[in-house]
């Protein structure tokens, strides 16, 4: 239903989820740097094998193959619907999308075909797809970031114009929806090996933003650097950055089934809403404001449409009908 008055004068206040839950993480880095092993030790992973090459080392992950776009979209659609979500939660809790670079491929490769031409820039009449590229891209990328998994991106790094290393991609389609919604953005900067037993030491994750690197947080209270970068040091490095702000702030975390709830908004079904449209056309023609109802209707469904005639598919212009109508009953 419409929002109040009321809503906004006692407005939903924000609370920190005290789970990983909702986390987006990306890290990215050069080859070898431990990205992928520290990712399938995070809590419960599935792993997104985009190509042969991520896993292999690897014992005991979880995994399905993507070759396609097609294989990411399908496997998007069951880790989206929030039908399947506490079935599948109970088994996965981490959902780890390595070597992002080869999907971003897949969707090219997708939209091309899609037009029948083998390359973006060659689809509209030869403008390019472009535009299509980037809806497609964000429309299934939006989807694992709200699924309610933990969702780690792992990416490769290269220097930009100025020598920042900075991740590897399209920086303006591919990188904007992952790095924008990411909580935790890391750079996994190597420190070589143990000049004594010649074993690798473990990478560091710098989680600052300087002149060398590019990495954030959203949370202020979140240390530079990780200098020995497991899993466990990641998450506890998450809980012990929420420790902070309570003490800083002076308020407390919420479970994630109450940070669910407060974004929760109730929706009547389809024919309850039906049905209060009805009821206030018939208020309105009652008071003879039979053309101000066309009006109100026409401003939405366009001249001619009919509130009569919507189907559920049509809900939201439904709903703005009977904000209208209500708002002018009023």
């Amino acid at each position: 239903m419409a929002y109040s008055l009321d809503d906004l004068l006692n407005p939903q206040v924000s609370k920190v989820t005290r789970s990983t839950d909702n986390l987006i993480i990306t890290t990215y880095g050069a080859r070898g740097q431990g990205k992928t092993p520290v990712a399938t030790k995070m809590e419960k992973p599935f792993y997104f094998a985009f190509g042969k090459s991520g896993l292999s080392g690897i014992n005991n992950v979880d995994f399905q193959p993507v070759n396609s776009w097609s294989d990411f979209k399908s496997l998007v659609k069951l880790f989206s619907n929030k039908k399947n979500y506490e079935q599948l939660h109970e088994k996965y809790h981490t959902l780890v999308l390595d070597e992002m670079e080869i999907l971003y491929k897949y969707c090219e490769q997708y939209v091309a075909s899609t037009e029948g031409v083998r390359k973006i820039k060659e689809g509209n009449g030869g403008y390019g797809l472009w535009g299509d590229l980037k809806d497609e891209w964000e429309n299934e990328i939006m989807k694992i970031i709200g699924s309610g998994f933990c969702v780690m991106f792992i990416l490769h790094a290269c220097a930009d114009d100025t020598g920042k290393i900075m991740p590897v991609g399209d920086l303006k389609r591919m990188l904007p929806i992952i790095l924008n919604h990411s909580d935790i953005i890391g750079y996994v900067r190597g420190n070589g090996s143990d000049p004594e037993t010649g074993k690798p030491i473990h990478s560091s994750l710098m989680l600052s933003d300087t002149d060398e690197y590019f990495a954030r947080t959203r949370n202020e209270y979140f240390v530079p650097y990780i200098e020995d970068y497991t899993a466990e040091n990641l998450v506890n490095a998450y809980y012990d950055a929420l420790d902070r702000q309570e003490k800083a702030e002076g308020t407390s975390t919420v479970t994630k089934e109450e940070g669910d709830k407060m974004y929760e908004k109730q929706r009547i079904t389809f024919d309850e809403l039906m049905g209060k449209v009805a009821e206030c056309i018939e208020k309105m023609c009652n008071a003879k404001r039979d053309e101000e109802v066309v009006d109100i209707v026409e401003k939405t469904l366009g001249k001619g449409g009919k509130v009569s005639q919507c189907t559920a598919k049509q809900y939201e212009a439904v709903e703005v009908i009977l904000n209208d109508l209500e708002e002018a009953l009023a």
